[in-house]
Order: C-alpha cells, then structure tokens, then sequence
C-alpha cells in the first residue's frame, strides 16, 4: 500500500497536504510539478490500469491511496481536512478495497 500526493511545487494546499502527512508519520510519495501537462500527466500514470475509487480532480494537490492494482482517489486539501490525516489508514471504510 502507498500514499501518493500529487500536486503544483508553488501551490500552498500541496505543501500544507504534505506537512499533514508528515506530522502524522505517514510515509507517501510526493510528486511535484511546475506546470499542468505534467500534473495531469502524473495523474493518467498512476491511475492507468487500476480499478479506482472516487474521480481524480485537475487541482492540486491530488491524494491517493494504492494497494495493488486499485486506486482510491480522496481528492484535494479540504477532503483531507474533513476526513482528518489520523483517519487515513482506514479509509475507505465503506469499501472493499
């Protein structure tokens, strides 16, 4: 299983997202941009061939959580905020996943 932050290097969320994740000790995998192409680009990468969970979104960040072949996309900085960075390890719940 593995974490993947995916966002814009400039963008104040992505970094906070990322400083959430290690405050909580949560290791993950930080992928950075400068500009779009290569954001979306990232996205289409890990998400290719996975059965996923939830729609990944064109903003940054972008937070995943992958176990083999699945994909579950949490969405940005204020669906980590509702859900809370603590709670990470069990989401989803409602899921086989």
């Amino acid at each position: 299983m593995s974490y993947h932050i995916v966002g814009y290097k400039w963008c104040h969320f992505f970094q906070s997202a990322c400083d959430a994740f290690e405050s909580a000790n949560i290791e993950f995998v930080k992928n950075a941009f400068e500009e779009r192409p290569e954001f979306i680009s990232e996205i289409n990468i890990l998400c290719k061939g996975c059965i996923y969970v939830g729609m990944p979104g064109s903003t940054s960040p972008q937070i995943f959580k992958k176990i083999d072949n699945k994909i579950c996309c949490l969405g940005g900085y204020d669906d980590l905020q509702r859900l809370g960075v603590n709670n990470l390890p069990d989401w989803p719940r409602s899921i086989d996943f």
